[in-house]
């Protein structure tokens, strides 16, 4: 095998930056599968119904595969279809089609030599696709994601079913956590590919997509009328069945409820989230999910070798020499706000038995305009606005949550005081019964003291303020209703440039504040204190952060919503080891740019978590679900 040169930073980087263009140029290596003429016309023909806008594909490598007869007897049609009716160019070489495109889709539909197909492209450093099965072999899928780690170039793989809307909603916490599922395909078969690898793994794909990771060991048997039945199960006795069929559907069975899933929506809602991630170079699939529905799919196979045994997919990790990652899974993610020009810093609670996420919008990061608003949501899937504060005196900024001891919601904001004003920050707080009515606001703090967030423990308010006018001070802020905060602690942190913060309370009454400090040095920093709060320990967490979120999970640790800096500005969740003073990145959020300021929430052992980010263009509110692995 050709040996894999590693692409230098510099490399990889100005490969990426011809995909900010309006229309990417897509190439094609494989031209034996219908899926290449489908995912043309949705890209290249403005006149189809599901046309996707901003690339085209205009290269192809013809490709093929000799010993499968629907192969061998489709290329050539499919190759003539593409130059005669979208003006596609052909290649001799992957080599020579890397050279003329931005990223590339790998459609051969014999799996076998998709890892020979991807190591050009990788070289390449162009964003990669590959559509299923992702190769012929757990190994070979193994092989490409390593290949692409190492070399920095993102490649993902799906079917079309995982994008079937009832599916994704059901992914997307439509019924809460999903305890038993059952998927339906067609099975044919290709002797040379393991059974399910050639039309089975449509139904794996939708089981993985609504089940998620967990999957502990496999069995395969029949139906009674004698069709395929693969049964696998999950962590904490979930079930997920995949049955042959002849048409696509199934069932999910969640906390909250029932709903259909597994049906085929089409081939455009997995063509939009392949130009998503060519743009953005974000997987929405990560390699760990993927590679566990491959050992699903080989398992499969041996048990039904062993005549229904059931096979623990340790056993085949472990003949590929594979360890599976424990660590966090992005269940789901789904842009829920971006109808103003600029949306961003936001905060998510629960509030009875809805959720709330709040944040600013405005023409701009920074303008006069800028106000609150306020989404509610009943099942974190479908949000509704619920009200919008504004202020004819000031940019409201950076709106933050809280629910008071007597059960009302509290927005606290600063407003930006718009010329003349001897004032430059004034911090107001805003209470509601219900989210939809509010109050009006009463100013907070002191004027010129930015009081970023408050936390709540027991009947008192407290918050870090920071100064932002004539000097750099800091000081803890403490109310017993909400509407009055004195200065606690008048002088908080004085060892440079503090500001945000985030305070978290311990069972015991510790109190625990994550700061964000600017200028030099420029590293978060983490302080400890007893009640009553008025003496502070600081650890530097030698990382520099911005815009805070501490949240304290029931089981005792502590888990960080940042924005990271090095290597790219990024929003990012990290635990946080307060005995050892230490903050360590353990999942990247899809984002970029102007990007960051979490609100986290625990709810039914899951991390919610609400972020703005700008990475797909315009600047817009996110909402993700993440399971944290076992402590």
């Amino acid at each position: 095998m050709k040996i894999l040169r590693l692409l230098s930073p510099v490399l990889l980087g100005a490969g990426l930056l011809c995909l900010h263009a309006d229309d990417l140029r897509i190439g094609l290596i494989g031209l034996d599968t219908s899926h290449v003429i489908a995912f043309t016309k949705v890209l290249n023909d403005p006149a189809q119904k599901d046309h996707v806008p901003g690339a085209r594909v205009v290269a192809a490598f013809k490709g093929g595969s000799p010993d499968v007869e629907s192969s061998r007897t489709r290329v050539d049609d499919y190759t003539h279809q593409l130059q005669a009716d979208h003006g596609v160019t052909l290649c001799d070489s992957i080599e020579a089609l890397c050279t003329n495109v931005d990223a590339v889709m790998l459609e051969s539909v014999d799996g076998r030599p998709h890892l020979w197909q991807a190591i050009p492209v990788i070289e390449a450093g162009k964003p990669l696709f590959i559509d299923k099965p992702m190769a012929g072999s757990l190994g070979d899928v193994i092989a490409i994601f390593n290949l692409a780690k190492q070399a920095g170039v993102p490649v993902f793989s799906a079917s079309s079913l995982r994008y079937g809307r009832n599916t994704q909603a059901v992914r997307q916490g439509a019924i809460g956590r999903v305890l038993e599922a059952d998927t339906s395909s067609p099975f044919h078969i290709e002797p040379k590919h393991p059974d399910l690898f050639w039309y089975g793994i449509h139904g794996v794909e939708s089981l993985f997509t609504v089940m998620g990771r967990g999957c502990e060991s496999v069995k395969r048997g029949t139906t009674a009328d004698g069709l395929v039945e693969v049964t696998g199960t999950w962590q904490g006795g979930r079930t997920g069945t995949y049955r042959e069929s002849k048409g696509y559907g199934g069932k999910a069975r969640g906390e909250t409820g029932e709903m259909e899933v597994g049906a085929y929506d089409g081939y455009a809602p997995l063509v939009v989230e392949v130009i998503r991630f060519f743009r953005t170079g974000i997987a929405p699939v990560s390699p760990e999910e993927t590679i566990e529905l491959f050992a699903f799919m080989e398992a499969a196979d041996e048990s039904k070798r062993r005549e229904g045994e059931s096979v623990p997919l340790s056993e085949i990790y472990a003949h590929y020499g594979y360890t599976p990652s424990q660590g966090a899974e992005l269940l789901s993610i789904k842009r829920i706000w971006d109808e103003a020009p600029h949306n961003a810093f936001t905060d998510l609670t629960r509030f009875g038995d809805q959720w709330i996420c709040t944040f600013r919008e405005g023409q701009g990061h920074v303008s006069p305009d800028g106000a609150i608003r306020v989404l509610g949501s009943g099942d974190g899937v479908e949000w509704s606005s619920l009200a919008r504060l504004t202020s004819a005196d000031a940019d409201l900024r950076d709106p933050k949550l809280s629910v008071t001891p007597d059960g009302r919601l509290m927005v606290v904001a600063a407003g930006a005081m718009h010329e003349p004003s001897d004032v430059r920050h004034q911090t107001c707080a805003w209470f509601s019964d219900d989210a939809v009515h509010w109050g009006a606001p009463v100013p907070i703090g002191e004027p010129d003291f930015w009081l970023w967030r408050v936390a709540w423990q027991e009947d008192a308010a407290f918050g870090v303020g920071y100064q932002t006018q004539g000097g750099r001070s800091t000081r803890l802020y403490r109310s017993l209703n909400g509407k009055f905060f004195g200065a606690w602690v008048p002088l908080f942190f004085t060892e440079g440039w503090a500001n945000e913060a985030s305070l978290a309370f311990e069972p015991d009454g510790r109190a625990l504040c994550l700061l964000r400090r600017d200028g030099e040095p420029g590293s978060g920093q983490l302080g400890i204190a007893d009640a009553p709060y008025r003496d502070w320990n600081w650890k530097d967490l030698g990382v520099k952060i911005g815009g805070p979120k501490l949240l304290r999970l029931p089981d005792g640790r502590h888990v960080a919503g940042v924005r990271l800096y090095d290597g790219g500005a990024r929003t990012a969740l990290a635990w946080v080891d307060v005995d050892k003073g230490t903050l360590t990145e353990f999942l990247r959020l899809p984002s970029g740019g102007d990007t960051s300021y979490p609100g986290m929430a625990w709810e039914d052992g899951l991390l919610w978590v609400s972020y703005y980010a700008s990475h797909e263009g315009k600047t817009a509110i996110y909402l993700a679900r993440v399971r944290l692995p076992e402590p």
